[in-house]
């Protein structure tokens, strides 16, 4: 849900992981794989674009004196204020890294383990398309984990983890080909 894409791995290096992911990763046995989601909570387009119009809007009304422009920018200025704890609380639950290991997948967030599926815990894979597509793993028991679309090379993470998993991977409407 990012606003701009968000900066792809460096194949010399490997993917861009932030400091506390990249230690934990490191701790870590039997990594076969690593993904990183390197944006922000603040790249989160709820939060984004509001703030941006406030800035604009409040702009134009000061600089040229229009009562409605700096009207409507504190309304979107308020509307910032009250949306950005939702973003970043909800942001605390968002993979910044999907580890795969021999055993499991691990979601990390900023270096705090999220979850661990075993492979064989994994029972289903979904995609759900919003603006863009998004995935989410559901385990025999408990909440499904999602896996956002920024995701450093998301298609082939889906592809390994179905085929750890056991599972057949779902095709996506935007992957199917169009019927003559």
């Amino acid at each position: 849900m990012g606003v701009a894409d968000p900066p792809r791995a460096r194949p010399d290096r490997g993917p861009l992981l932030r400091g506390a992911d990249a230690r934990a990763v490191a701790a870590l046995d039997g990594v076969v794989g690593v993904h990183a989601h390197p944006v922000h909570w603040w790249n989160n387009a709820s939060f984004a674009l509001p703030f941006l119009a406030a800035v604009a809007s409040l702009a134009v009304g000061l600089l040229a004196g229009i009562a409605e422009a700096t009207g409507f920018g504190l309304f979107m200025l308020a509307t910032t204020a009250i949306i950005a704890p939702v973003v970043a609380f909800t942001w605390r639950r968002t993979p910044t890294a999907v580890v795969l290991t021999e055993e499991m997948l691990v979601a990390l967030h900023a270096g705090r383990e999220l979850r661990r599926l075993p492979w064989e815990e994994i029972e289903s894979v979904r995609a759900v398309d919003y603006d863009d597509v998004r995935w989410r793993l559901y385990p025999r028991a408990g909440e499904h984990l999602s896996l956002e679309s920024g995701i450093d090379r998301l298609p082939e993470l889906i592809d390994e983890l179905c085929a750890r998993a056991g599972l057949e991977r779902p095709l996506h409407e935007r992957e199917r080909r169009p019927t003559a």
